[in-house]
Order: structure tokens, then sequence, then C-alpha cells
């Protein structure tokens, strides 16, 4: 890639960018290559690592399982009050 840089064949941002991008690391079948961004760069696409997804799902889901499973258990205590009686 230098050599390549050194006869003008690459452009200059392009090896900068490849030498700040990290090692890629295979998640699964999909290979996901970290780089570092400055400032004044953007992106289109973030990848969350396993452990962001599963925080933001618990907190979305936590909620809605805690509702659910208090509306179960109010409806079995009831129908176990009938039994009774």
């Amino acid at each position: 890639m230098y050599e390549s840089l050194e006869k003008g064949m690459i452009p200059l941002r392009q090896v900068i960018d490849k030498a700040n991008t990290r090692p890629s690391s295979p998640i699964g079948n999909h290979p996901v290559e970290y780089v570092r961004l400055r400032r004044e760069e953007q992106t289109n696409m973030v990848v969350l690592s396993h452990a962001d997804k599963y925080e933001r799902a618990q907190a979305l889901f936590e909620p809605v399982i805690e509702n659910l499973s208090g509306g179960v258990l109010r409806a079995n205590e009831q129908g176990e009050e009938r039994t009774y009686r």
C-alpha cells in the first residue's frame, strides 16, 4: 500500500483512512471494521455491539414485560379467589 503511495497510484486520504482503521473482528458471518472519525467527518451508518443492542432492548421491553407479568399475576390471583369461594 505504501509502495503504491510512493508511486502516486493511491490518494493520500485513502492511505490515512486505512492507517486509522482498526483490524476487523469477525462477528458471526460479517466482519465489522471500527474506524475513528475526526470531528469534521460524519457517517451514515452506526453499528452497535451486542451489549449495546441488549441494553437498548432491555430498556425498551422491561417495562412492557413487568406490566404484562403484573397483569397475569393479578388475573391468576383473582382466578384462585374465585375457586376458593
